[in-house]
């Protein structure tokens, strides 16, 4: 195995992450970002493309034997329009990557391609289809994926990730936290998964190596879960602020849910509705154990 790689979204969150991990295993890649990057990336060669069907190129496969692709939109609310725009984009690319011969394709989705679960740990058994376009479209992507003649796909379903230049509903709860905007939560029982963006860099090479890999899903979570009143103590210890001396009641915070949905309605932006409150307060917790099986 030659190990020489195309990265896309290369100079995003885990991208970062992904190039360090690649360098460390002596791979070398090729960075695909869609403009000039101002910052040093970790690879062999920086290339700025766009992922339209006007502008891929079959140049950007030369000497590539895996594709790692990060690209797309990262969060869950966006307009239902560019999560399509981005199932389209991979497929393009797969597809393009397959006439070039290329021989391995690691897809990065999401743990939203199943729907948020009913059991009390969910693993790639849970195979309900999401209702929120978000997961639908990861989800959709994942199963036309398998349809493209490359010898080897992989399917790899993070949780919520955390680290070093984290964006995304984390780094706005450690920066309300900061400045003192977030409520102390109250003490809960709930759990949820998260998964450090070095580990899900590991994984993506797992899941690009190893045959039993090829064209399965596989979750990509800490072993452990969190519980948000835990996780809420942990960054006030962090930023050096005192233990939080109250906590908001449950009715308080899904009365404010309430109004965020209300004021939703009305066109004017709020920070907090019904959805916001069940991921503070809902167990959602996944299992990477068959992950963890391969090695």
């Amino acid at each position: 195995m030659s190990n020489h790689c195309l990265v896309t979204g290369a100079s995003g969150f885990l991208g970062k992450y992904l190039l360090a991990c690649l360098q460390q295993k002596k791979w070398g890649a090729r960075a695909l970002v869609r403009s000039a990057f101002n910052g040093a990336l970790s690879c062999e060669q920086v290339v700025v493309g766009d992922l339209s069907a006007s502008a891929a190129s079959e140049t950007w496969f030369d000497g590539i034997d895996t594709v790692f692709y990060l690209a797309g939109t990262a969060h869950l609310s966006a307009e239902a329009k560019q999560y399509e725009e981005d199932h389209s984009a991979v497929l393009r690319l797969a597809r393009l990557a397959a006439q070039q011969g290329v021989k391995r394709f690691v897809f990065v989705s999401t743990t939203k391609a199943a729907a948020d679960p009913t059991v009390n740990v969910c693993d790639e058994r849970w195979d309900a289809w999401p209702t929120e376009p978000y997961g639908y479209w990861k989800r959709k992507t994942e199963e036309q994926l398998l349809n493209i003649a490359i010898p080897h796909i992989a399917l790899v379903r993070p949780c919520l990730m955390y680290g070093a230049g984290v964006k995304g509903n984390l780094q706005k709860m450690i920066n309300a936290i900061d400045r003192g905007y977030f409520p102390p939560l109250l003490n809960t029982s709930a759990q949820r998964s998260m998964v450090f963006a070095g580990d899900v860099a590991e994984a993506l090479l797992l899941a690009a190596t190893h045959s039993d890999a090829n064209r399965r899903p596989l979750i990509v979570a800490d072993k452990e879960p969190y519980t948000v009143s835990d996780l809420y103590a942990a960054i006030r210890n962090a930023l050096g602020k005192a233990p939080a001396k109250w906590h908001i009641p449950l009715s308080w915070l899904q009365a404010v849910g309430a109004v965020g949905d209300s004021v939703k309605t009305l066109g004017v932006p709020f920070p907090v509705n019904r959805s916001v409150v069940a991921r503070l307060t809902e167990n959602v917790v996944y299992s990477s154990d068959k992950l963890q099986q391969l090695g």
